[in-house]
């Protein structure tokens, strides 16, 4: 039986391992406590283990995906475990989750994997530096570069409720978004088809503002839009903190077209209406 080892089961990483086990793997996952590895594994029936001080020899995986985000610079699965991982005699597929914010500031124009990176700001480096780690470490990785991620529980549905719910409107931005049953159905799929040192980005077919998005859920929800605010507005009030307003520095549309091509991917959720519909209806 395939075992796969998921570093970080969170948002996107259940979602991973609750469709890696309907596949017919063993799966494992990580979270940073031993109270919160039970509490997880209580709540999901799935094997939640403490990331500290596995020996990942003795639970011998076949594939591992790592989505825990880099800080700072460092990765912390690499920093950890990289020479182990490097050892395991059975690993055939190792897939890290970067972002697409690898690309930088595009002006909004169409980019792909062959695009050269161009970050425009730390987090964004700290990936692509991240990145070059594992493809030199480990030769059967494959990199997924993820937008923005959302789900039930976590999309434009949830915080257009909230009691601060604001819309920042910066004239011609656009960028995409990614339903967590796509990512999980593309990762299930590399796994199938291995292409080592592929890289893939994970995105739906519609690039577009947020105002856009919070609008629809408003539509969906039958309550009035959020107040939207200019971006300038919102910088010189200090409404957006740093890192928020780091989110607003680029504009780019990115193509989906390899994991259709070659992964033979077919979005569950084209668009974030689709999305948001079948979010709502549940």
């Amino acid at each position: 039986m395939p075992k796969l080892l998921c570093f970080g089961a969170g948002f996107s990483g259940l979602e991973v391992l609750k469709h890696a086990e309907k596949a017919g793997f063993e799966v494992i996952g990580t979270v940073r406590t031993a109270d919160k590895a039970n509490a997880l594994s209580n709540a999901t029936g799935l094997n939640i283990v403490p990331f500290d001080g596995m020996d990942l020899a003795h639970i011998n995986p076949t594939h591992i995906v790592n989505t825990i985000p880099t800080n700072g610079t460092s990765d912390a699965v690499y920093d950890v475990y990289a020479p182990q991982i490097q050892a395991l005699p059975d690993v055939r597929w190792f897939g890290y989750f970067s972002t697409t914010g690898v690309y930088g500031n595009t002006d909004g124009d169409w980019v792909d994997e062959t695009t050269p990176t161009n970050p425009s700001g730390k987090r964004g480096k700290s990936r692509v530096a991240v990145e070059n780690k594992w493809l030199n470490a480990v030769e059967c990785t494959h990199i997924f570069r993820l937008p923005g991620i959302y789900g039930a529980g976590r999309s434009a549905l949830d915080r257009v409720q909230k009691p601060n719910a604001r819309a920042i409107d910066k004239a011609g931005q656009v960028f995409g978004r990614i339903h967590i049953y796509d990512i999980a159905q593309t990762v299930l799929a590399s796994m199938q088809k291995p292409n080592p040192h592929s890289i893939y980005n994970v995105v739906d077919d519609y690039p577009c503002s947020g105002v856009e998005v919070l609008a629809y859920a408003c539509h969906i929800l039958g309550i009035p839009m959020a107040p939207t605010t200019p971006y300038e507005d919102a910088v010189n009030q200090g409404i957006l903190s740093p890192m928020a307003q780091s989110f607003y520095t680029d504009s780019r549309r990115v193509s989906n077209a390899k994991i259709k091509s070659e992964l033979g991917i077919v979005l569950q959720y084209g668009t974030y209406k689709q999305g948001l519909q079948a979010i709502y209806r549940k």
